[in-house]
């Protein structure tokens, strides 16, 4: 055999252990806390978030959130269930592609209004204790859609135990954008 074929099949048994050796968790239980402002005002209140994640088979996984946002200058509340599944892949040993799709039910005080959201994000492993995570949203209910995005940080004190805090930001023609900053706390299992 070849100087070069050994080349060759060296470097795709490496390149292939590499895709198969990210060590991201999908089965969590995530709490975050923050506050919510709305650009183009004085509008903000406070934001929170309790969400989880179960690998089903494979690198697929079912999510669930609830979260609440209740604003300062109004009596105005949102409240949003949103569950589905996920499926995620490794970009290398040390990053994670996936991507979501789950279904919205949001109630803003009295009303309700079903929609979607599909998700695609990336988790990068900057350390064994360090990780960063970058998500763009899209989010519709019936012709309304939103577009968000976010950046966030965790720091793991152990496999199974993050700390951390984001910056997430939503935008939609016609209305006023804003942005959540918040601190989470996530417990791998």
């Amino acid at each position: 055999m070849s100087k070069f074929k050994q080349l060759v099949i060296i470097a795709s048994l490496m390149g292939s252990a590499q895709l198969s050796a990210s060590n991201f968790s999908y089965n969590y239980i995530d709490l975050q806390v923050g506050n919510i402002e709305v650009d183009d005002s004085d509008t903000e209140g406070d934001y929170t978030s309790f969400s989880g994640g179960y690998e089903i088979e494979g690198k697929v996984y079912a999510t669930l959130e609830i979260s609440n946002t209740e604003y300062d200058s109004s009596s105005s509340e949102t409240d949003y269930l949103k569950f589905g599944v996920g499926m995620h892949t490794p970009m290398g040993s040390a990053a994670d592609l996936y991507g979501t799709f789950q279904v919205v039910e949001a109630e803003v005080n009295s009303s309700e209004d079903v929609g979607n959201q599909i998700d695609l994000g990336v988790r990068i492993a900057l350390s064994k204790s360090l990780e960063f995570h970058g998500k763009l949203m899209r989010l519709k209910f019936d012709e309304d859609p939103y577009t968000g995005y976010t950046t966030a940080a965790r720091f793991y004190v152990n496999p199974q135990m993050a700390f951390g805090g984001g910056i997430e930001f939503w935008e939609r023609d016609g209305y006023s954008d804003f942005e959540i900053m918040y601190v989470n706390a996530r417990f791998n299992f």
